[in-house]
């Protein structure tokens, strides 16, 4: 079985409990489930909320792919360098780092939202450049500086949504939503420059959006360097990784109830191999896209510069948290520009950047972020994250 495929394909299930399963999960430490050290910067992340360190603490809780927190931080008197760790990277779902430094975008507007509570007004200086394929690093990458000045300044009013903001990846309602939120998401990129969002609620910009995803999921999960550089973010097999990593996917976070996890995590490999994939065949993650009232495109002018990747991930963590706030629940949908990746690193023809460009109907703007909103049928799970020393540089 193929387990992302799987993962991709997974929401709710039902399955049932192997008795002799219970001795093995004590083991693993199972029944500590979203709990300990793993699970505790979401907990004392505003503890204290003035210092520079709080904008370091709300930092760690963005979006990342797959939940690889590729971020660093090296913490000045007066300011904030923010560094890239190359080596956190999604392998070849990911050729150019375009999706990394998006995710150091989210981490920015974290940090943004954070200041003034903090007592800061923030400076974001970004380091600039272009992103190519095939380049890697073990050393950290500078990529912007947030300079904070002392400053008595209104709170964010998405302050605190930080906490509470999760990827749900679980199955939506088909209600529409508030025409009053999307006005107010159309409002985000009027504060970031070289960047649109563009909204699909109709039913025919809808089933376009379902067929294109479902059509690139399966082309993108079919690569084989696609599978190896995601698998080792995949948390499905071992709490103990869990908990020993602190980053990655866990079953909870891919859709399982806690009850379903815990009894998957309990199973000896080889049962849970088996378990997982009679799953799969119940599952579908077209079915969970058509159930989407609400699809989304963040477009850059070039979505290989830098400071426009590090923009659009800035507009995405926005837009979480204000569709938190709202109660409403939202997820990427990237593989379309994955796949647009893939094509572009092995010089294949640009079939999927040409669907896109028609979907937007702009050559002039490049869609780089896909996601999809609306009301969840559950609330997601927190995912495990590093800790505040894990993170900061010397």
């Amino acid at each position: 079985m193929n387990r992302r495929r799987f993962l991709r394909n997974f929401g709710t299930v039902t399955i049932l409990v192997v008795g002799r399963g219970v001795w093995y999960a004590y083991g693993e430490g199972v029944f500590s489930q979203g709990k300990g050290p793993a699970f505790e910067p979401w907990k004392d992340w505003n503890k204290p909320q003035k210092g520079i360190l709080a904008l370091v603490r709300a930092a760690i809780l963005a979006a990342s792919p797959h939940n690889s927190q590729p971020w660093l931080f090296r913490v000045k008197e007066n300011e904030i360098e923010v560094l890239a760790d190359i080596t956190r990277n999604t392998g070849g779902i990911d050729p150019f780092l375009r999706e990394l430094h998006i995710s150091i975008g989210c981490t920015l507007e974290n940090m943004c939202v954070a200041a003034p509570t903090a007592g800061y007004q923030t400076n974001v200086q970004f380091s600039g450049g272009e992103l190519r394929p095939g380049i890697s690093s073990a050393n950290p990458k500078h990529i912007a500086t947030v300079g904070c000045t002392p400053a008595s300044s209104p709170h964010d009013p998405l302050y605190t949504m930080i906490p509470h903001r999760h990827t749900n990846r679980m199955p939506y309602k088909l209600d529409a939503l508030p025409a009053s939120f999307l006005q107010d998401l159309l409002k985000i990129p009027q504060l970031l420059p070289d960047t649109k969002l563009l909204l699909f609620t109709a039913d025919a910009q809808r089933r376009k959006i379902v067929e294109l995803i479902s059509q690139c999921n399966q082309v993108v999960y079919a690569d084989k360097a696609v599978i190896q550089g995601t698998a080792r973010w995949e948390r499905i097999f071992s709490w103990k990784d869990v908990e020993q990593q602190r980053d990655g996917i866990t079953l909870t976070n891919y859709g399982v109830s806690e009850k379903e996890a815990n009894y998957l995590y309990s199973l000896p490999i080889s049962m849970k191999k088996k378990a997982l994939e009679k799953m799969s065949k119940e599952n579908s993650y077209e079915k969970q896209l058509i159930a989407s009232p609400l699809f989304g495109i963040i477009a850059v002018r070039d979505r290989y510069m830098v400071d426009q990747c590090l923009q659009a991930g800035r507009l995405w963590q926005r837009a979480h948290l204000l569709a938190t706030a709202h109660q409403i629940a939202a997820r990427p949908i990237n593989e379309a520009v994955e796949l647009i990746d893939i094509e572009n690193a092995e010089g294949r023809p640009r079939l999927t950047e040409k669907k896109l460009a028609e979907l937007i109907n702009d050559s002039t703007w490049q869609p780089t972020f896909m996601f999809r909103m609306g009301y969840s049928m559950r609330n997601a799970t927190e995912s495990p994250r590093r800790s505040l020393n894990q993170v900061l540089q010397k």
